[in-house]
């Protein structure tokens, strides 16, 4: 029998297990041992495909992506003359879903699927090929937001737990024989036009033997993870350029990955990616492409009052109490608090009735009845986010929001506001500053309509959207405001 084949059995074998003696003749094959082969696990939620950078969606928020991604040469075992691609072509599907059920707390899950991988014949080594299809490791995690933005904290910082669950398909190096258990800390935020991030991390997982000695076990082993990403915040077309480091045993490798985002509306986004590999580590490819699509869905932040009577709060604000002290809203937990205007609905006059503001652009969105759910189309937001791009940083957009008169006036002040923050809140996803977005609520006081007909009612349900070069003026009122 030829040594040669003898050897790279002998080999492959120490690799990926334990050392066993090998007694094999021409008519049989070992099967490789099961192990969980692929490295990519995508950040299922906001921030970069390898990093997450510690953002959280809003409360209620949902994010599904679906993506493929092709591998060149993700497992290769080095013989002393040549190499041996035992998977030398993959191509591997991947479902995730993500949704925050706390504004502290987000919970996702993602599927992979083996679709197709092809490596060289090597039955004349004593090795059988590893399936072409089967079901990969599903992975479930939670993130723990600790820090956030959108509460005027200097960063996004979250602590991420996920469980890798042991339901693949061991012959096709889908699967490992225990659970995988990942944690890691995560930072970012956005500075200027940009987003960094930066993770690290540590996975356990059953160890990938890669030395030949006789001792070498298959005990857990910790596997170190660092990432770090950088990603624009242009709309509608974003950039993003990620790396992940990883450590395991006395071997390291890295990953980059470079490509665009593009928002086609309605909050699906569809992404190409791709990058180099290096390192010897099982799994990591010599490069890789990633392409897919994302549908994001987040509604406004809520205002969330210390008392419980919201529209009490906005019918009295700016109003003086009994004992002498004014009477102002109370605190949000929301970026807005610097961006709402709490006076009398009576003591100021909309943009639209003041003949000296100068507008670059003025446009309008129609709500349901009773609803401050934007439309699924929304041209009139996507060209406002176009055109800030282009206009000095002075620029300023001014949300008014209105109702039609559907309930008293309290509550139609407050949903007048919410949907002038659900208009915000379109803007700042597609990359408006949050400084240059300004809302107001005038419930149903100025109605675009006067008629009682269906359609005139429909024109009051509304948020007139302007865009100022220069900041606008501050409205007359009668009484001093919080």
């Amino acid at each position: 029998m030829d040594a040669s084949p003898f050897h790279r059995a002998a080999l492959a074998l120490a690799l990926l297990a334990a050392p066993v003696a090998l007694a094999q003749t021409e008519t049989t094959t070992d099967t490789l041992p099961g192990f969980e082969l692929e490295r990519l696990e995508p950040n299922p939620g906001r921030g970069a495909m390898l990093a997450g950078g510690g953002a959280l969606m809003v409360p209620g928020g949902l994010r599904l992506m679906v993506l493929g991604n092709y591998q060149r040469q993700p497992l290769v075992l080095l013989d002393q003359d040549q190499s041996l691609a035992v998977v030398g072509d993959k191509v591997v599907g991947l479902l995730s879903g993500s949704y925050t059920a706390l504004s502290w707390l987000e919970l996702s899950a993602q599927v992979p699927v083996v679709l197709w991988q092809k490596g060289e014949d090597l039955s004349s080594a004593g090795i059988s090929a590893p399936a072409a299809q089967g079901l990969g490791t599903p992975y479930l995690q939670a993130r723990v937001g600790l820090l956030s933005q959108r509460e005027r904290q200097p960063v996004d910082l979250a602590l991420d737990v996920g469980f890798g669950l042991p339901l693949g398909n061991a012959l096709a190096l889908s699967r490992d024989s225990g659970l995988r258990f990942l944690a890691r800390m995560a930072v970012g935020g956005k500075v200027g036009w940009v987003r960094p991030s930066l993770e690290a991390g540590v996975l356990l997982h059953r160890e990938i033997p890669l030395g030949l000695s006789e001792g070498q076990g298959s005990a857990a082993s910790p596997e170190i993870r660092v990432g770090a990403g950088l990603s624009t915040e242009s709309a509608p077309l974003r950039a993003e350029l990620s790396a992940r480091a990883t450590l395991l045993s006395t071997k390291a490798a890295v990953e980059v990955l470079g490509g665009l985002h593009y928002t086609l509306g309605s909050g699906i986004e569809v992404f190409a990616l791709g990058g180099p590999g290096l390192g010897s580590i099982p799994g990591m490819p010599r490069f890789r492409v990633v392409a897919g699509l994302a549908y994001s869905m987040e509604p406004p932040p809520r205002l969330v009052f210390l008392e419980d009577s919201s529209s009490a709060q906005l019918q009295n604000a700016g109003q003086p109490t009994v004992g002498g002290n004014e009477r102002g809203p109370q605190p949000v937990r929301t970026w807005d608090l610097d961006t709402l205007d709490f006076a009398e609905p009576d003591s100021q006059q909309p943009l639209q009735g003041n003949s000296t503001e100068q507008f670059a652009l003025h446009g309008t969105v129609l709500f349901e009845d009773g609803s401050a759910e934007l439309p699924k189309v929304l041209p009139l937001l996507d060209r406002v986010a176009l055109m800030l791009q282009r206009l000095p940083e002075g620029a300023t957009v001014v949300i008014e929001g209105h109702t039609d008169a559907e309930a008293d006036d309290g509550t139609d002040r407050l949903l007048s506001l919410r949907r002038a923050q659900a208009v915000r809140r379109y803007l700042t996803a597609r990359g408006v500053s949050a400084e240059q977005l300004k809302i107001r609520g005038f419930g149903s006081k100025w109605p675009a309509a006067s008629s009682r007909a269906d359609e005139a009612r429909q024109l009051n349900r509304r948020a007139e959207v302007y865009v100022l070069t220069e900041p606008p003026k501050p409205p007359v009122s009668r009484s001093t405001t919080q």
